[in-house]
Formats: structure tokens, sequence, C-alpha cells
């Protein structure tokens, strides 16, 4: 299938997005990746989270696709929504160079889901520091981002919450008060993302 063909296709919002065509866009080459940043940013912005969406959901289903390039190229698109569905897409994705963006994200990003989004994909991040998976350097960057976020009092309620169940992983001193104080904490959401972490602590 011709790639500009393939772009075309996922341009066009007046078109039924087809699978088979997402299917092609799996193991890119460098040149088709930089064509696909070239072209991204003239799709529509509903066409455009139609299209990670659906990535992401033929990415949980299967594994023998690979559309992480597209996933981290689009954590900078300029809508929040395409923003959590890259994030979300890229769940499998266990390589350490990945935590940086997801801090910044978290630290940086103006919308509440992409900040909280973040929060949660961290905690594979602690998780896999944890079991010696990765470095102990950028696991550690990763704990300190959360403890920021829940210790961030002006922090949206959704975020922090989200960063407890994520911290959980972690057997760093202070943990388990984190989660005793989330238990006791007047929001039911806070006590439920307790209980959930007491499940991983």
């Amino acid at each position: 299938m011709e790639y500009e063909k393939i772009l075309l296709h996922i341009s066009d919002a007046g078109e039924r997005l087809n699978t088979r065509y997402l299917y092609a866009l799996s193991g890119m080459t460098r040149a088709q990746l930089e064509r696909f940043r070239q072209v991204w940013p003239t799709i529509e912005t509903e066409r455009r989270r139609l299209v990670i969406r659906n990535l992401a959901e033929l990415t949980e289903h299967s594994f023998e696709v690979n559309f992480d390039p597209i996933f981290l190229l689009v954590l900078g698109d300029e809508d929040s929504d395409v923003r959590v569905a890259a994030i979300e897409g890229l769940w499998e994705n266990e390589d350490q160079a990945l935590i940086g963006p997801l801090v910044h994200l978290l630290r940086a990003d103006e919308a509440v889901h992409v900040r909280a989004a973040a929060a949660i994909a961290l905690g594979r991040f602690v998780l896999l520091g944890e079991l010696g998976e990765i470095d102990r350097a950028p696991a550690m960057l990763a704990e300190q981002a959360l403890l920021e976020a829940i210790h961030l009092a002006e922090e949206d309620l959704e975020v922090r919450r989200r960063a407890v169940e994520a911290i959980a992983y972690s057997g760093a001193a202070g943990v388990r008060e984190i989660i005793e104080a989330a238990y006791y904490h007047e929001n039911e959401k806070m006590q439920a993302s307790a209980l959930f972490a007491m499940g991983r602590s």
C-alpha cells in the first residue's frame, strides 16, 4: 500500500476510518515517520483524536503492531485528548527514556486529564525500578515527580490520587504514610485510590 495513500486516508475527516490503513502505520521507516510528522498538524482535531484512539485500541488487542513512534511524536500534540490517547497507547513501553517526557507532562501540562494519565503511566516505571529492571536514577525521577504531585496542595485531586496509586509500588520510606493519609482523606475518590494503592503496596 502506498504510504501517501495511507496519509491521505487518515487525513480525510469525511471518510470513514479504515482499520487496514491503520495497521499499515506499524513499523514505519524513519522517512515515513518524518512525512507523518509533516502531515499530522494539518489534520482536523477530531480526526486526530479518532486516529490515535484507534491506534491505541489496536495496540491493546494485537501484539503484532507497534505504533510507539507515532505515540511518542504526538505526546506534544496541541490537543489534550490526543496527548492522553498517546500516553495510553504507550502502556506496554518499558523504555526508561519515556520517563522524562512523562515527568514533563505530569509537571507542566495544562490539562488535568493529561497530568493524571502521566501519573498513572509513571507507576509502571516505579514498579520496574523496584524490580531492578530499569536503572535506579530514572526510577527515582519518576518517584520524585509523583511525590511532588501528591504534596502539591494546588494540584487537582484527580492527579494527586492517581499519583498515590502510582507511588504505591515504591518501597521508599513514607509511602505507607501517604497511603494512610489518602485512606482517611475527606474525599471518597481519594479513599478509593488508597484502597487501590494498598493492593499494590
